[in-house]
């Protein structure tokens, strides 16, 4: 449309995915018969304008999400990347997360190992990955054949949840965000206390109320889902369409 702005053009790119780290966006690239991809550091000239500051090959086939996790006691973040296998492996093999070490511009060389895919796609008949995300430490994955997203606690490797998402679309974003709700009541808050264990549960997530966004491919659409929360950080009861 007219108002459309066109940040910045790099001829050969194919991005999938964003991640903002800092003062810097950068931006995984990738092509359907490529066994690498890319992944570009892009930073603001003005208000209107993105530049390339440096890009990375990456040995990640057909990449399609990206998240970034912080480091810890300020040590280096990471950045966490699904691939695609493609069609000359079983379905069940399809998807994959590899790990890199967070790069600064000016560094060349990326330190790569990849998660146990075996536990990462346990029970599914098609583990295509479309996107990740990192949130409230919790890495959250969506295969979007499978029309499922697992949640994972990355320190120990447990799924703390996992849910099937409504069939007849083709899921390929997801965006969680909590939002402040009105302050209830303190009788509220102790009913509320005592059916779901609030007790155990952050103090932010008294007062604010968690959604799913997730954005179909075909036709092109935008879905939110009020969340129900358990207990427990990263533990999911169930979703409910909102809007």
């Amino acid at each position: 449309g007219e108002n459309t702005k066109v940040l910045v053009d790099i001829p050969g790119s194919n991005f999938e995915s964003l991640a903002l780290v800092g003062d810097f966006i950068f931006a995984l690239s990738s092509k359907e018969d490529s066994l690498t991809s890319e992944l570009v550091a892009l930073s603001w000239v003005s208000d209107s304008q993105l530049q390339e500051q440096q890009r990375w090959t990456l040995d990640t086939p057909r990449a399609q999400g990206i998240a970034y996790v912080p480091g810890v006691d300020g040590g280096k973040g990471k950045f966490y990347i699904s691939g695609d296998k493609g069609a000359d492996v079983a379905t069940s093999e399809r998807g994959f997360i590899d790990i890199y070490e967070h790069v600064e511009v000016g560094e060349h060389d990326l330190v790569s190992h990849s998660l146990n895919t075996k536990l990462l796609t346990r029970g599914l008949i098609d583990s295509k990955i479309a996107t990740l995300q990192f949130f409230e430490d919790h890495l959250y994955v969506l295969h979007d054949h499978a029309h499922l997203v697992r949640v994972w606690n990355i320190e120990t490797g447990v799924t703390t949840a996992e849910w099937t998402l409504p069939q007849g679309e083709q899921w390929d974003g997801m965006m969680l965000v909590r939002q402040e709700v009105e302050e209830a009541s303190p009788s509220d808050r102790r009913l509320r206390g005592s059916v779901r264990g609030l007790s155990d549960v952050p103090d932010n997530t008294a007062s604010t109320s968690l959604m799913l966004h997730l954005s179909a491919e075909s036709p092109p659409e935008v879905w939110s889902f009020a969340v129900s929360e358990g207990n427990l950080p990263g533990s999911i009861v169930q979703i409910g369409r909102a809007h």
